[in-house]
């Protein structure tokens, strides 16, 4: 029997989504460059992890309905927040530019 990586790298994959789901938790959604539509989940309550890169708020939303945790920063959850009161809408465009610490979050009306 050979060994490969990838079936390792799945099992484990696997293995943690399923920890994470008996915890009420989704995997995190990494946003690519560009814009992303997404649906927020306003029934699930909105968390807060400390992570090495400060205070994040964490959102329940579903993409090409899949769900994810999405965590932001206090200032983009508040144009999250924002863009969902004034519209009154819990579908939205997230439009990421920048890379590393220049990366830069626009959140409109989807």
């Amino acid at each position: 029997m050979t060994w490969n990586p990838e079936d390792v790298n799945e099992t484990l994959r696997q293995e943690t989504l399923a920890r994470l789901r008996a915890e009420g938790k989704e995997e995190f959604l990494t946003l690519e460059e560009g814009v992303t539509v997404l649906t927020v989940d306003t029934s699930v309550a909105i968390r807060e992890m400390n992570g090495e890169f400060g205070v994040r708020k964490i959102f329940r939303v579903t993409v090409n309905k899949k769900p994810y945790d999405l965590p932001l920063s206090p200032s983009t959850a508040k144009q999250l927040t924002k863009c969902m009161m004034n519209d009154k809408t819990n579908k939205v465009q997230i439009i990421r530019a920048g890379q590393k610490k220049q990366t830069r979050y626009s959140i409109k009306k989807a």
